[in-house]
């Protein structure tokens, strides 16, 4: 009888402190990538709670009152919205077509 049939529980424990064991580094590399975007890509998302909230500083983010899509509802139906999203699609247009090729007609022209 082998190991694995008598405990097949510590056959796969044993295969993975041995396998964190060899590979140690690598585990250490990847935890800093773990570390950022938990940093940077989860933790802002309690940011977008607020905007669904009638949000208070001193109630915080969990505690502040829900409106739901209320500020999006009014955001809407208000005079400026077309405006404000024309303006903003128009600017990031500009911006694509005068602001991504510039860096590469540059880097041609020091060539």
């Amino acid at each position: 009888m082998t190991r694995s049939e008598v405990h097949p529980n510590k056959s796969f424990k044993y295969k993975v402190v041995k396998d964190w064991r060899r590979n140690k580094p690598i585990y250490f590399l990847a935890m800093f990538g773990v570390i950022y975007y938990i940093i940077f890509h989860y933790l802002p998302m309690g940011g977008i709670l607020m905007a669904f909230q009638r949000f208070k500083p001193n109630k915080g983010i969990f505690g502040s009152e829900w409106v739901g899509l209320q500020y999006f509802k009014d955001f809407f139906r208000g005079a400026y919205a077309g405006r404000v999203i024309r303006n903003t699609l128009i600017i990031n247009l500009l911006d694509l077509i005068f602001g991504f090729p510039a860096p590469i007609i540059f880097a041609l022209l020091l060539n």
